[in-house]
């Protein structure tokens, strides 16, 4: 072989391998101060846009609006259940919402709230709506796509729990809290997805992509929540310790992480994490969710995270986040 054809081969493996690789940045997360708020039950996800956040909670039907104080706004109910014991919705019926994410669909900016998926029946709605006026209000029972996403993960329906959305990079993406079973990201096309979800086209196809957090005292953490990163390239997650045996009962808050996927990364499971400590103790709020505020320099950012107190109360969670 002569050397020409033996030197354009060696630059298209070098070539191929720098195109295998995914970089994996290191994360540092810094708990700047917490928020209780009374009023707000049960916050698992949060959205901020131009001085308000945005919270729906897990055992109310309503989707807040706060403002820079975090006083509340306004609210916009969403499911529409009377049944309310002191201002939350009973276990047995409560539509447990757990993501949310706002993007661009059609030339309009869209909210997309989404249920957990852990019980038929009352779990299993998602939600859209323009964000500037909250109304119309699309909804679709999408049990038939977590069906789909707990037989193609080998789950049992019961041990569904999605507690992440995002959409971005032309997939939306669902995060399942795997403290009983196992944390894994469903990838689905952007445009399959809202097919289904505007059309009524069948079920689309999904992806799995399965990661291994971190155990502590034997209780493995769960995905929790989760958002884009600005530039695309990957998203953030928070996840939790929570000591129970099941998806769904509540138990104690052992810590809470915040982390890093790059979607380059989703195939091999790559992702950094850092462990949340506050005042130089270990943070054991049931950090449930994360938004981005303000970019304060390249790879150094303002991030709002909710927590729920399991008691009927909530906490703001302000962090400084670097990704570098």
């Amino acid at each position: 072989m002569k050397p020409l054809n033996l030197l354009l081969i060696y630059l298209s493996l070098i070539l191929i391998e720098g195109c295998n690789t995914c970089e994996v940045k290191n994360i540092v997360a810094t708990v700047n101060q917490t928020t209780y708020l009374e009023n707000v039950s049960s916050a698992s996800a949060a959205w901020y846009q131009d001085g308000t956040t945005y919270i729906a909670g897990d055992d109310i039907p309503w989707l807040y609006q706060l403002d820079n104080s975090y006083n509340i706004l306004n609210k916009t109910q969403l499911s529409h259940l009377d049944s309310l014991i002191n201002g939350r919705t009973p276990g047995s019926i409560k539509a447990d919402f757990e993501s949310m994410d706002v993007f661009e669909l059609h030339g309009r900016e869209m909210m997309m709230v989404v249920s957990s998926g852990s019980k038929k029946v009352t779990r299993d709605t998602a939600y859209l709506f323009p964000l500037a006026t909250r109304a119309p209000i699309y909804k679709k029972n999408v049990r038939d796509l977590f069906d789909t996403i707990s037989a193609q993960s080998g789950i049992k329906s019961g041990e569904l729990n999605i507690e992440g959305l995002v959409v971005a990079n032309e997939h939306v993406y669902l995060l399942q809290r795997g403290n009983v079973t196992s944390n894994f990201v469903v990838s689905i096309s952007h445009e399959a997805f809202f097919d289904y979800f505007l059309n009524n086209t069948s079920v689309p196809e999904i992806m799995i992509y399965r990661f291994e957090l971190p155990q502590f005292e034997g209780v493995s953490a769960g995905f929790s929540g989760a958002c884009s990163s600005p530039d695309q390239a990957g998203l953030f997650f928070t996840a939790s310790l929570e000591n129970t045996k099941t998806a769904t009962a509540d138990g104690e808050v052992l810590g809470s992480y915040i982390g890093y996927i790059p979607f380059c990364g989703l195939e091999k499971g790559i992702f950094s994490i850092c462990n949340l400590t506050y005042k130089d103790k270990q943070f054991t709020k049931k950090l449930e969710s994360i938004t981005l505020k303000n970019t304060l320099s390249e790879g150094v950012y303002e991030v709002i995270g909710v927590g729920d107190n399991d008691d009927g109360s909530s906490d703001i969670i302000e962090l400084t986040l670097s990704l570098k």
